[in-house]
């Protein structure tokens, strides 16, 4: 199988006081695939993807090789690299707010993206977004093109920023935390999207997440990220069931422990059996699937009915404590 994108050796650093920010990094991500890349904060993930893309700051200096598309990316220049971003490498921040101009409504921005990278009038741009948002399943697309970003949940925006990445259909995608700013059902949503995102396009991937519950859901392959340097890399079953280095057992057993203690607050409540604990825990689903709009009297479907909204909030809450780890 041929590489989507090689890096060798790459180092990067703060020219301003020469600090080392990531040392010696080589990885490569096969056609296709998904690879995450994990690890805690500051670890150096979201430099890593930065280097690629050159989206750091001036002060940022890179070295190495970056081989994409028979070139090294660090020896292109800026107008190169702006055709490139978008069209063939497209990338997908934590927070969506950010990649939109919050003067402007939503239509606005994806227009000028659409034209500049496909040569789209502003009717036929209009149309191939509508159709996307329409794929991954936001109501009323024509109702939010006209919203302005303040206007639009965090779930929201990220799912019209995937939706453009359907449009443009690039030959890697770099999701850069695309879930830690949602809420926990949020997340789930987003997930699913990305799967399928896979499935219809068939686009190579770069997943950065902390979460090792949607990194287990989504990735095919994890390169584990301590101070800078790449301690462990393999296929996600290996990873998650024999780990090598300390460090990525420390995070393995971390996650393996609140997933524990998740499933005997469950049980001690009586509201869920052991069968239902284990599906949440390995696909993070189950009894709480799909929420509706809180005002309107928020229900949940489930296998077996409907969840009434107080339950939604009590799941909801011990959800979201699990992932955290902050039990009282």
């Amino acid at each position: 199988m041929s590489s989507s994108i090689k890096i060798s050796n790459l180092k990067i650093w703060d020219d301003r006081d020469d600090d080392v920010i990531i040392k010696d990094l080589s990885f490569e991500v096969k056609k296709n695939r998904c690879l995450a890349i994990v690890g805690e904060s500051g670890s150096g993930k979201s430099m890593t993807v930065k280097g690629i893309t050159g989206i750091h700051k001036p002060w940022i200096e890179c070295t190495g090789c970056i081989a994409f598309d028979g070139e090294n990316l660090l020896e292109l220049g800026q107008e190169s690299m702006q055709k490139i971003r978008g069209r063939k490498i497209f990338m997908i921040f934590q927070d969506g707010m950010t990649a939109f101009d919050p003067s402007c409504m939503i239509r606005v921005g994806l227009r000028e993206t659409l034209a500049e990278k496909l040569d789209l009038k502003k009717e036929a741009a209009d149309h191939c977004m509508i159709s996307a948002m329409n794929r991954v399943m936001l109501n009323n697309p024509e109702e939010i093109l006209q919203k302005y970003p303040h206007q639009l949940s965090g779930g929201m925006l990220q799912r019209i920023m995937i939706a453009l990445a359907l449009a443009l259909e690039p030959e890697l995608i770099i999701a850069d935390e695309p879930t830690t700013a949602l809420d926990t059902i949020t997340q789930y949503e987003v997930v699913d999207q990305f799967i399928k995102l896979r499935k219809e396009i068939g686009t190579t991937m770069i997943f950065i997440s902390h979460d090792l519950g949607v990194v287990r859901q989504i990735a095919d392959d994890v390169l584990v990220m301590k101070d800078g340097e790449k301690v462990e890399e393999g296929p996600i079953e290996e990873i998650f069931t024999k780990p090598q280095h300390p460090y990525t057992q420390y995070l393995v057993s971390t996650r393996a422990a609140l997933g524990t203690n998740f499933k005997r607050i469950m049980e001690e409540t009586g509201d869920v059996g052991s069968e239902e604990c284990e599906k949440v825990l390995s696909t993070g689903r189950g009894f709480i699937h799909e929420a509706e709009d809180d005002s309107q009297g928020c229900e949940l479907s489930n296998e077996q009915g409907r969840m009434p909204w107080y339950h939604w909030r009590k799941w909801k809450w011990k959800i979201d404590t699990w992932k955290t780890g902050s039990w009282d």
